[in-house]
């Protein structure tokens, strides 16, 4: 799947130069890697996927900091990834539960594409 980057556009004017960016995937924003100010080079780049709701007790990164922003990126996508694997998963699990249950032919999979 392509991620876009697009300007936000949700910075104040002194800070209109700093890169911030909105991640885009099917005219849908995901999340938002964007650079901050004053803080050690090490941690500069902010990284952050919006869009889902996780478990965290799944132990998935929807944040984090980095260098630069080549690996905010990098992060950014692999963590779509796990997310997108997780709901998947969970998609997937749901309706077996009810299968096993006996209980599949009072909900179709149709049923639960709002899951996903």
């Amino acid at each position: 799947m392509t991620l876009w980057l697009r300007r936000s556009g949700l910075v104040s004017f002194a800070d209109a130069d700093r890169p911030d960016y909105l991640v885009i995937e099917h005219d849908k924003v995901i999340g938002r890697i964007y650079e901050q100010r004053y803080v050690p080079a090490d941690v500069r780049w902010l990284w952050s996927i919006t869009a889902f709701q996780i478990d965290p007790a799944l132990g998935i990164a929807t944040n984090g900091r980095v260098p630069t922003l080549d690996e905010a990126k990098a992060r950014f996508q692999s963590g779509r990834t796990a997310v997108v694997e997780a709901r998947q998963r969970a998609a997937t699990w749901n309706y077996r539960g009810w299968q096993l249950l006996g209980w599949a032919s009072l909900c179709s999979p149709l049923a639960f594409s709002f899951l996903r």
